[in-house]
């Protein structure tokens, strides 16, 4: 047995042990509780519903082509008679996230211990706002940008919330949204485009 060979085996059999003794357990923080239910939360529900988001969208970007005619916009929003496009997909988002949150966080006095799970929320929101329901797109975007205070996650739901007041004509909130995001030391870097890219849609 190789050396990769031996690792890839201590690693099998840790998490069968797991899943075997602790699998359903989401009482306990301890490392090997918060490591199974990440791991699982990471690829059993998270991955698939991102590759399924990102599909959804490239849906949208094909069914609006781009009128030259006509002032391009930045964002394309599928306009309300075309939403049945991506409903289906978003559907499967949300029963994804939601299943893998409902059987992976490890919730303790207010702090989330499972890793992923806000990335969950994040998508949660993202898929709502596809579905054009803005109260549940509100309601999961603001949980994850004020729950998770240390996880960068809350930067891009901010980022959504902008979005999702600026397709709703309010962008003086919006734009309080933006200015904040902006004095953000930890704000990461990938999401300064995003944010040049909004202001200028609502300019």
């Amino acid at each position: 047995m190789t050396n990769k060979q031996h690792k890839i085996f201590l690693v099998v059999l840790v998490f069968a042990g797991l899943f075997i003794f602790n699998s359903c357990s989401t009482e306990k923080t301890g490392w090997a509780h918060r490591t199974y239910h990440s791991i699982l939360t990471r690829f059993n529900g998270y991955f698939n519903a991102k590759e399924i988001m990102l599909e959804a969208e490239m849906k949208i970007d094909n069914a609006l082509p781009d009128d030259y005619m006509k002032t391009l916009p930045v964002y394309k929003e599928l306009p309300e008679e075309q939403v049945d496009l991506v409903l289906s997909d978003m559907d499967i988002v949300i029963e994804k996230c939601a299943r893998v949150i409902r059987k992976n966080s490890i919730k303790k006095r207010g702090k989330e211990y499972t890793n992923w799970v806000d990335d969950c929320y994040l998508l949660l929101g993202k898929a709502y706002y596809y579905k054009q329901d803005g109260p549940k797109a509100f309601t999961a975007l603001n949980y994850a940008a004020k729950k998770f205070k240390d996880q960068e996650s809350r930067f891009e739901a901010r980022f959504w919330l902008a979005r999702l007041y600026s397709r709703e004509d309010n962008n003086d909130k919006a734009l309080k949204i933006l200015s904040m995001l902006e004095s953000e030391k930890e704000l990461p870097e990938y999401l300064n485009l995003d944010i040049h890219k909004l202001y200028t849609s609502i300019y």
